[in-house]
């Protein structure tokens, strides 16, 4: 996965690998609005090649920190920029990814809180046992750690982004099953934190 974070903006772009034809194009954000305002939203993703991207699941709740999937299947060969725009201005991080044998959208499910324990909630069962899990949790500051992530899943490095006065965290991963199975995405903050996180299944 390509992971970014950008200071205060309304939209985001990010460079990737150049794409293989018929892959299936997918990427996480969690977004920070900032003390005080909604989360607002993404409005929009595009690459390069122009493929088709719809929004997999979403919170985006009126505290600060919203996430949400977006995909984009039988994507075109030679993506090289995925671009990201919100709703409102926000400290973002976007993840990308590239899904070979995937063509659809699965399960999803999506929640927001403010804990010490983020958590999406649980997808409905997934319809094959060979699908990709992409899951992710948004918090809001730069200094909380968060453990206890779901078992199975290839956890990516957290990514801080401490790029404005309003700073957040974001921690992702996949998971390649093997099964039929319900999923859902969660860890456990060293303190209470407003967050958000998704999950999204892949077929």
């Amino acid at each position: 996965a390509v992971a970014a974070a950008k200071a205060t903006s309304t939209t985001f772009s990010v460079t990737t690998p150049s794409s293989t034809a018929g892959d299936l194009l997918a990427i996480t954000t969690e977004f920070d609005a900032g003390s005080g305002h909604a989360s607002g939203s993404v409005i929009g993703v595009t690459d390069n090649m122009l493929d088709s991207w719809t929004r997999a699941t979403g919170a985006n709740p009126t505290t600060r920190i919203g996430a949400e999937v977006w995909d984009a299947p039988h994507a075109a060969a030679g993506v090289t920029t995925v671009t990201v725009t919100y709703s409102t201005s926000v400290n973002p991080v976007v993840r990308y990814y590239e899904i070979s044998n995937a063509t659809a959208l699965d399960q999803a499910a999506s929640a927001a809180g403010s804990s010490t324990s983020p958590n999406s909630g649980s997808t409905g069962t997934t319809a094959s046992a060979n699908e990709v899990v992409i899951g992710a949790s948004g918090f809001a500051t730069t200094t909380a750690g968060i453990s206890g992530l779901p078992a199975g899943f290839t956890n990516d490095a957290l990514l801080r982004n401490p790029l404005s006065s309003h700073q957040n965290s974001e921690q992702a991963g996949y998971d390649v099953t093997s099964s039929t199975g319900t999923f859902s995405y969660f860890g456990t903050l060293s303190s209470s934190q407003v967050w958000a996180s998704v999950v999204a299944t892949f077929h």
